[in-house]
């Protein structure tokens, strides 16, 4: 695996390299120790969202798998620019959206 792309309060994203289809990917692993059913629900929910979500805005979804401690949600890699560069970039304020 890559290089921390960002993280979050119950996540790690890391850049990746798809051996499948040579691609660029994004690797969402999550740690499973201390999370309640509620946030393991939430982990699921996503994956399940992503499955069947199929849009030019949606980031495509690649593969899910864990083990008893971890789970990873692979995800396309986007382009390197964030919602607050487009907001800026459209000017765009976040008190407007």
């Amino acid at each position: 695996m890559g290089p921390i792309i960002g993280k979050g309060c119950k996540c790690v994203v890391r850049e990746a390299t798809s051996l499948k289809a040579n691609t660029k990917v994004a690797i969402k692993g999550f740690t499973k120790k201390g999370m309640s059913a509620k946030e393991l629900e939430c982990i699921y929910r996503e994956r399940d969202i992503l499955q069947v979500c199929h849009h030019q805005n949606v980031i495509d979804f690649v593969d899910f798998f864990e083990t008893p401690s971890y789970a990873f949600t692979v995800i396309e890699l986007a382009n390197s620019s964030t919602l607050a560069d487009y907001c800026e970039i459209n000017r765009f304020s976040f008190t407007t959206l």
